[in-house]
């Protein structure tokens, strides 16, 4: 998989809930509502909400905007594309519509260029939007404008120091223009926020660095150069590593499951807490016990291989975080459960069992 096709999966992820400004009273509670089940991955229930703020006010452009949202993240990308549309027009000065549709461009349909011209569009809006420097930083690293991937990364990190994602991006930009010293610099400050590297991208960059004589840090925490692996291609970056010898749990038939930290994803498409993939679905908890009860409801094979759980680096940890992956760890122990803990920077050779 090239460096370049492995960005793709990590295109324009962060995507915003918009909130209300000139709604009645009641037409607000009804966005309120929405937004909150559309946090918590209840989709169907937040488009009921918007939709009922659409028909209590038909020209209300942040309930078209985050309905719109809704049907993306459900993967009804046509009415999303209508919604986000009908948003536009009813405001034309709204930049998180602009954002948004943006994001679906580029994310949904590949279309690059139809992506700029939305995200700059709301940046024109809004100069502080982060995200759409972000979105935009991304697609114009897939038509290979480095220079101008790289302006726009700058800028959302002058914006928020603390976006991991946006340092990993920008290491993406700066090994596409060779230079693997910053490139190597960046990945290590991304994975101290937290953000997922792709075991992928650290082989062929540490490959880069061997070949120019640019030695990583003695103290570096990075493992040696993993096996290729194949990566899922989700909103959350999830990476499928190579499962462990035959003998023991194998990965590929126990429950995948990412720990979301607060710190991430802010606005979060997700919400703080477990995300599980089981077969080509994903479930969000915000619980450790909701995702132990999911785990016990799934089959013997699954059961038999347990829970194998990415982390982010612990200085990225809120105390709720922390909280978090303690209780999940004291359940797993209490009902026997097989779970196994790895960062994702040292992946697929990192997997360490914790009960």
């Amino acid at each position: 998989m090239s460096v370049k096709r492995s960005l793709a999966a990590h295109l324009m992820t962060l995507i915003i809930w918009v909130g209300y400004s000139q709604a009645a009273e009641e037409d607000q509670k009804l966005i309120r509502e929405g937004i909150r089940f559309g946090e918590a991955g209840a989709y169907d229930d937040a488009i009921r909400r918007f939709s009922q703020a659409i028909q209590s006010d038909p020209k209300s452009s942040e309930a078209y905007n985050n309905r719109g949202l809704a049907y993306q993240m459900k993967g009804d990308i046509n009415r999303a594309f209508a919604d986000y549309e009908k948003a536009i027009q009813l405001n034309p000065a709204n930049a998180d519509a602009y954002n948004n549709r943006g994001l679906l461009w580029g994310r949904d349909k590949q279309d690059y260029g139809k992506a700029i011209r939305d995200l700059t569009k709301a940046i024109e809006l809004d100069p502080e939007l982060i995200n759409a420097y972000r979105n935009r930083g991304s697609a114009y690293v897939l038509q290979g404008q480095y220079d101008s991937a790289l302006a726009d990364y700058n800028k959302a990190i002058e914006l928020n120091p603390g976006l991991g994602d946006a340092y990993y991006n920008r290491a993406i930009v700066y090994f596409q223009k060779g230079d693997y010293g910053k490139s190597w610099e960046d990945v290590q400050k991304a994975d101290s926020l937290g953000a997922d590297i792709h075991p992928k991208f650290l082989e062929s960059l540490r490959e880069k660095m061997t070949s120019v004589s640019v030695q990583s840090p003695a103290a570096s925490t990075v493992a040696s150069p993993p096996a290729v692996v194949a990566n899922t291609e989700s909103p959350l970056r999830a990476i499928e590593s190579q499962p462990p010898p035959s003998k023991g749990p194998d990965r590929s038939k126990g429950l995948s499951v990412h720990h979301v930290i607060e710190r991430v994803f802010t606005p979060r498409v997700f919400p703080a807490g477990f995300l599980a993939t089981a077969g080509a679905k994903q479930f969000s908890f915000r619980t450790a016990g909701q995702l132990v009860n999911f785990f016990l409801g799934q089959d013997k094979t699954v059961q038999a291989n347990g829970v194998w759980l990415v982390v982010a680096h612990p200085a990225s940890y809120t105390p709720a975080d922390k909280a978090l992956l303690e209780d999940l760890e004291k359940l797993c122990k209490k009902e026997h459960i097989i779970l196994y803990k790895a960062r994702s920077i040292d992946l697929p050779d990192g997997w360490k069992r914790v009960s």
